[in-house]
């Protein structure tokens, strides 16, 4: 128990964010750290004596090092995908003309709720065809007066 909160603190103290840690030595770091919770879960396991003295299962000894590697590779993540967006933005952005607001109209609708009730019609060919449409519509103008 002790060494795996020594590993979970070894964990918090490295700097994962995604310039200064690349993309391989993250994946790396990811794979090194579940082999290790593996062997230890496996010793714990195989050794009672082992579980009897600190008195943990294996689960609750690699318990800290999954909870710290999660939270690690959240921040990984994010910081991965906050530069990607602002790598996009510069790129292609703020590069391009000037963008300008189209005028869309009020009742325009993105998810049209026609193609959101058209999978279980989809299972029956035979019925889907004239029952789809009438079932679409009397959706659509259900939705609308909501």
């Amino acid at each position: 128990h002790h060494i795996s909160q020594q590993v979970s603190l070894v964990l918090m103290t490295l700097e994962f964010q995604y310039p200064s840690l690349s993309e391989e030595s993250f994946l790396h770091i990811l794979h090194l750290t579940h082999m290790l919770i593996e062997e230890g879960d496996a010793f714990m396991a195989d050794s009672p004596s082992a579980t009897r003295t600190t008195g943990a299962s294996s689960a609750a000894a690699s318990a800290a090092i999954k909870n710290t590697l999660k939270s690690k590779a959240n921040d990984y993540f994010q910081s991965l995908h906050t530069t990607a967006w602002v790598s996009l933005k510069m790129d292609c952005i703020e590069k391009e003309e000037s963008w300008q607001r189209l005028p869309v109209a009020r009742s325009y609708q993105l998810i049209k709720k026609e193609r959101l009730q058209a999978g279980p019609s989809r299972k029956d060919p035979a019925a889907g065809g004239s029952g789809a449409a009438g079932g679409a519509g009397g959706a659509g103008g259900g939705g609308a007066g909501k």
